[in-house]
């Protein structure tokens, strides 16, 4: 299951905590870095203030 969620910084320094990640950064939805399509979709799905959305992989 991949979960996102909908954020913005209300203080703090972006920084790495852990071996899971090189860097951190904060882009404008114009100039965000080369990703996934499924991560520009996520980000899409964010920001057009849509309803919860579901996508199931393959059915039981």
């Amino acid at each position: 299951m991949d979960i996102c969620f909908l954020c913005r910084a209300t203080g703090g320094e972006a920084r790495v905590n852990d071996d899971e990640s090189l860097e951190v950064g904060w882009f404008e939805l114009d100039a965000l870095p080369p990703m996934e399509d499924f991560a520009v979709s996520r980000i899409k799905q964010a920001t057009e203030e849509a309803p919860t959305w579901f996508e199931g992989i393959g059915q039981a």
